[in-house]
């Protein structure tokens, strides 16, 4: 039998570039996937990732270290009294970072100062007393807000990234 008149078979050669297109492709696949599940774990914001604990002088204070403008979230104070009041003291870059929304207790009163507000909570009950703020992030950066539960008390750093 001859294979004369037949086509030849067709080959595909496989060039340098190509395999360095297929290369791409992968390494892109894999930044993809890893940024899908670092958003899921929180790394973009509201996540594991994201929530820190600080515990200093008898506060306990939980929030989101990573969050996105535009996003509300919640920072919680517990703060162990024997008064029947709690004051809360936020500095100016608090304030400038974050839109306040809600205070749950509502503060009874609230005072300005030259480092920022101080805010004056009524509790009936001596210990722990919860408090949770309502707040939305209004510009990206990083910026570390303070906080403090006592007015002798030290200043708590509160690092925060804001994301887009």
């Amino acid at each position: 039998m001859s294979t004369e008149g037949c086509p030849a078979p067709l080959v595909f050669e496989v060039t340098a570039a190509e395999r360095r297109g297929w290369r791409l492709q992968r390494i892109g696949w894999v930044l993809m996937g890893a940024v899908i599940v670092l958003a899921a774990a929180g790394g973009l914001g509201a996540g594991p990732l994201s929530r820190r604990t600080i515990e200093s002088g008898g506060v306990r204070l939980e929030y989101e270290a990573i969050d996105r403008v535009g996003h509300s979230t919640a920072m919680s104070w517990s703060v162990s009294t024997s008064a029947g009041s709690v004051r809360l003291s936020l500095d100016s870059t608090m304030l400038a970072v974050f839109d306040i929304e809600s205070w749950v207790p509502a503060p009874a009163r609230s005072e300005a100062t030259t480092n920022g507000i101080d805010l004056f909570f009524s509790v009936a009950t001596n210990n722990p007393v919860a408090i949770r703020m309502r707040a939305m992030p209004v510009s990206p950066g990083r910026f570390t807000p303070r906080v403090k539960a006592a007015p002798g008390g030290p200043w708590i750093p509160l690092p925060v990234t804001v994301l887009p």
